[in-house]
Parts: C-alpha cells; sequence; structure tokens
C-alpha cells in the first residue's frame, strides 16, 4: 500500500516541485490512514486503475437520490450531470466498505467559456467540448449525502495539491461574485491562491 501511494504521489501534477519532507511524509500517511477506509475511483489520478463506468454511474446515480438538494431533479438532468466527466475521467468517486458516500467533479474552462457557465450557470455542460478547453478549474458537482463532505473534499485537495479551483458557493440563478468559492490543493498557499485568482480574473 504504501508503495503504491508513493507512486501515485509522484505522479500527481506539481510533486516535482515538493521535497521529500516531513510535510510530504505526513501527506503519505494521512492519505494511507484514509484510504484504509475509503476506496477512491479517480481516473485523473490512477490512470491504470480498473473501474466501469456503468458501475460508477450505477452508484452515482443512487447516491444522488439521497442528496435533499437533487431529488427532485429530473432523469435526463442527472444525466446531463454526471454523464460527461464520468466519460472524460474527470471526477472521484468515493466509496466505503463499497458504498457510495461522495462524488466531485470538475470542468477546464477557458475564460469565455467560463463567463458563459456563469451567465447560463449548468446549460452549456449538456456540451462535452466545454468540459476541458482551458485552466481555469471549477467544481461542478460535489455531494455527500452521509456527512463526509468535509472528509472528501480534504482528501481531494491531498490528490491535486497544487490545484487551485472555483465553485458556485450553492445554486442560484442569478450570479454574485460573493457566492463564488475558491479552493486551493494543500500546497497551494493563500497568498498563491490570491496570485492565481488576480491572474484569471472572473470577467462577468
Amino acid at each position: 500500500m504504501m508503495f503504491l501511494l508513493v507512486h501515485l504521489l509522484i505522479s500527481l501534477r506539481g510533486l516535482r516541485r515538493i521535497k521529500w519532507s516531513q510535510d510530504l511524509i505526513l501527506t503519505i500517511f494521512l492519505i494511507s490512514k484514509t484510504m484504509s477506509k475509503i476506496r477512491i475511483v479517480c481516473p485523473s489520478c490512477f490512470p491504470n486503475q480498473d473501474w466501469s463506468k456503468l458501475e460508477v454511474l450505477g452508484s452515482m446515480l443512487w447516491l444522488w437520490h439521497y442528496d435533499d438538494m437533487r431529488q427532485d431533479a429530473t432523469l435526463p438532468k442527472i444525466m446531463g450531470f454526471l454523464m460527461p466527466p464520468i466519460k472524460l475521467g474527470q471526477f472521484i468517486a468515493f466509496y466505503e466498505a463499497d458504498k457510495p458516500i461522495g462524488y466531485i467533479s470538475w470542468a477546464n474552462f477557458n475564460s469565455t467559456v467560463e463567463d458563459l457557465y456563469i451567465q447560463s450557470h449548468f446549460n452549456l455542460l449538456d456540451d462535452n467540448q466545454y468540459w476541458n478547453c482551458g485552466d481555469r478549474t471549477w467544481i461542478i458537482d460535489y455531494f455527500a449525502p452521509f456527512g463526509h463532505q468535509k472528509k472528501i473534499l480534504n482528501l481531494a485537495k491531498r490528490l491535486f495539491p497544487r490545484a487551485v479551483v472555483r465553485s458556485f458557493a450553492h445554486k442560484e440563478t442569478q450570479y454574485k461574485e460573493k457566492n463564488v468559492n475558491l479552493y486551493r490543493g494543500v500546497d497551494v498557499t493563500r497568498d498563491e491562491m490570491n496570485n492565481w485568482n488576480k491572474k484569471h480574473p472572473l470577467t462577468t
């Protein structure tokens, strides 16, 4: 297990800039401790991982049903949220004792598509071409209806230690800048996050 974790960390984006230090050893330990209880499906982190699109889709459809904010969604809308990132491998699915407990998906926008996304919110996501067209990463979906929100988010921050991503604070019909959250990986300082935000300003 420890060898596999080291191999994973070496392959992750940005690790070449991290020295073998106490912080890195602690990261390996914390991920090892968490992964002993939680199974992760993340094609972006584990390119050679054996996983089934049908299994992930089915388990996330089941999990979606238990989320209070999503229960009223129609099946076409649900499929519109789940299918593109699953096809593209831009998601993390979390399981505990083979039971689905959480899900995160993301898209990589350019500035133009980011602006369209803010204005239309989710309408443009029906088109796969918009999911991976730039370097402005947005969390599209993030749910854990059984109370694992903090746990899976913290693990995601360790899986992508150099990432800075945006997300709507909550779903609204109208965009307001104060409702956009910024998240950073464990190796990104607050100053680095703020500098990234200045270099990638929201245009709307």
